[in-house]
């Protein structure tokens, strides 16, 4: 146990490092800001603020810390947490692909990537490809996402899959602070498409597929 906790405490602060260093070079830069940055991630304005000063989330996925590494002409490596640089890449876990978003099977990702992630179990990990259309724009949109389908109830603020009459909806589930004190669970729902609009609802009225872990930015097809 002892083993297990210097292991976490290491990691934390070789996290916070990463982000103090990252926070120090950008304010130091003349050309970029958190704002501008996160933007060019394509993520909200204070993406990488909340990143930086509460660790959410908890590293950035690869495809950021590239990009920010050729905008900031920083080595890759100075933002990837050190267990993923040492880790050995033959320990790998199979994730289950459906609705055909790859030519194969499964997905190998090293166990390092879900280090830091509460699962269900391993058979329950699933990578999917999401389709719809944008009604702001005349683009269908899809994003990738890598999900625990073993997870049916809500754990925390973060983004789910709800099955509505086996119509399946990326959303955003965030639990409402006023009705803590009231021992009520009302969560705040809000959709990823942007035709639907956010509402909120008791806890026990969703149907929860699963929660998703991992995902990717849009990708726009005609």
């Amino acid at each position: 146990m002892k083993k297990l906790n210097k292991i976490y405490s290491n990691r934390l602060n070789n996290l916070r490092k990463i982000r103090e260093n990252l926070f120090n070079l950008i304010k130091n830069n003349k050309d970029f800001n958190l704002r501008i940055l996160s933007r060019e991630l394509g993520k909200n304005d204070a993406y990488l603020q909340q990143y930086i000063k509460r660790g959410s989330p908890n590293f950035l996925p690869e495809e950021e810390r590239f990009k920010l590494s050729k905008m900031l002409n920083l080595n890759y490596e100075e933002l990837t947490p050190s267990w993923i640089l040492k880790r050995n890449d033959k320990e790998t876990l199979n994730v289950c692909v459906e609705n055909n978003a790859t030519t194969t099977n499964f997905l190998k990702l090293p166990i390092e990537f879900f280090s830091d992630i509460k699962i269900s179990d391993k058979k329950n990990l699933k990578f999917s490809k999401f389709v719809f259309k944008d009604n702001t724009s005349n683009f269908k949109n899809f994003i990738y996402t890598i999900s625990d389908f073993g997870i049916k109830k809500f754990q925390d603020n973060n983004n789910y899959i709800l099955n509505d009459k086996k119509n399946f909806f990326i959303v955003n589930l965030t639990l409402d602070e006023r009705d803590i004190i009231n021992n009520v669970n009302k969560l705040i729902v809000k959709p990823l498409e942007k035709k639907y609009s956010s509402f909120r609802i008791d806890e026990n009225k969703l149907n929860i597929y699963g929660k998703i872990l991992y995902i990717s930015n849009y990708v726009y097809i005609n």
